[in-house]
């Protein structure tokens, strides 16, 4: 074991240090993987800097770093990490040490669940994934679509704007131009969209820490805001320009479905779901676009944006929408048959029913050594469904990131067939395909096998 991690696991020998007594508080104290983590330290030597490592017994890692302001306190904050060395359910201390050595704190932090995105039912076969030698699909050739480019879907200040048919890639930051601002007059929220809007309950802090006790709360109706060279106000009080705080909280009734979230944003945001962080953009900078997609299960989701502001001008606003269900697929296309990189092709499928033989699925796509992705919605009426795969060479299926059949070896694939029960709803569909060399071809599809009743 090194002698760093050593020395944070062992039980220090107390120093004495007049009238200091440091201290930590986390919040919260419990949680599961991906949640974030705020922690706020007291009587702690002035300058001094501080780590802040999560451990278990047997390992120690340095998850933030603070320094400790003339008061002897410090803030600072990070996602608890989603890896399964640190996600599984139990007891972890946190534990915060000066460079020094000379003063530590620790805390106990407990994992309650894995992290997940939504709730999955789980997919169960009715039928083990066996070959069919008596029924052999003819692969039928194809030709090659044209390129298409996917639209981006630009939202607007409406709570539901009509969806293109094709998502957007999520995760996506794109530079704007800076607003022109309101001369200083306070930003007022864009009215709600028809439906039912309770509100957000904000917290404003004097400082771009979300440190000590607000300055005020107060109800907002909606997140667009534009202050400009001025700052957020309430009947008592007002926040300083440059940098403030805030945290919004609401619980939102969603319909069950694939959503897009998208925050403007100029310093620093983190927008969570059920206390998990989806959008991280904590950072100084101009303003920006920064989107996240999500499948959220009907039902009431609590929703969480934080937002710091350092130096004017301030700007933030969040909205969602629904994404519609697509017929085609958005196939991604790698130069490798590991379906690593950047992609080399990406377009709309209509289906996946491909026989390109010793040919190429795409000019900028070698006609050896290459993988394909595609990805879909559909939505099943409820009741058992055959699928069919076949591929040369090797192909695999995920319904809701549950493996469904697998043939995901190098060599020509027979068609396989599964039957599973699928409820009536919307689900997550990704085949993965590759070619090492020879004839490529791939083929699935699905019939409805039996309805609910049978």
């Amino acid at each position: 074991m090194p002698d760093r991690v050593r020395n944070i696991l062992m039980t220090p020998t107390p120093v004495p240090i007049a009238q200091l007594d440091p201290q930590i508080v986390i919040d919260p104290p419990s949680g599961w993987a991906g949640v974030f983590v705020q922690v706020i330290g007291t009587g702690w030597e002035p300058g001094e800097s501080v780590s802040l490592h999560l451990a278990d017994g047997n390992e120690a890692l340095l998850v933030a770093t603070a320094q400790v302001d003339a008061s002897g306190r410090f803030a600072t904050d990070f996602v608890y990490p989603l890896n399964e060395r640190w996600g599984r359910p139990g007891s972890y201390m946190i534990t915060a040490v000066t460079g020094s050595e000379r003063q530590r704190s620790a805390t106990g932090f407990v994992v309650t669940a894995p992290a997940t995105e939504t709730p999955t039912p789980t997919i169960t076969p009715f039928v083990t994934s066996t070959p069919l030698p008596t029924f052999t699909p003819t692969f039928t050739p194809t030709p090659t679509p044209t390129d298409t480019p996917i639209p981006t879907n630009t939202p607007t200040s409406t709570a539901t704007p009509t969806p293109t048919d094709t998502p957007t890639p999520t995760s996506t930051e794109q530079p704007l131009a800076i607003p022109t601002t309101r001369d200083g007059a306070l930003a007022r929220p864009t009215p709600p969209a028809p439906g039912p809007v309770q509100g957000w309950l904000g917290a404003y802090w004097d400082n771009s820490a979300l440190f000590g006790a607000p300055a005020f709360i107060r109800q907002d109706a909606e997140l667009d805001f534009d202050w400009g060279a001025s700052s957020p106000e309430s009947i008592t009080a007002q926040l300083p320009p440059d940098s403030f705080s805030v945290r919004w909280v609401r619980t939102v009734d969603f319909a069950p479905g694939r959503y897009r979230f998208t925050i403007e944003v100029t310093d620093g945001a983190r927008l969570f779901i059920n206390e998990q962080v989806v959008i991280d953009a904590w950072r100084d900078g101009e303003l920006r676009t920064v989107t996240v997609e999500r499948t959220l299960d009907g039902g009431p989701h609590r929703l969480r944006l934080d937002y710091y502001n350092q130096t004017t001008p301030a700007r933030i606003r969040l909205l969602w929408e629904p994404l519609a269900v697509s017929e085609h697929w958005r196939g991604t296309y790698f130069a490798n048959p590991a379906l690593q990189g950047i992609p080399v092709v990406e377009r709309i499928d209509p289906a996946i029913d491909f026989d390109w033989r010793v040919g190429s699925p795409d000019p900028g796509v070698p006609p050896d050594g290459f993988s394909v992705t595609w990805e879909r919605q559909a939505t099943f009426t409820p009741g058992r469904y055959r699928l069919t795969l076949a591929a040369d060479n090797g192909a695999r299926v995920w319904i809701d990131n549950n493996l469904v059949i697998d043939l995901w070896r190098p060599r020509l694939q027979r068609p396989h067939t599964v039957e599973i029960y699928l409820a009536g709803r919307t689900y997550d569909l990704k085949v993965e395909y590759y070619e090492l060399d020879g004839d490529a071809a791939v083929y699935f599809g699905w019939e409805l096998a039996a309805g609910p009743g049978n």
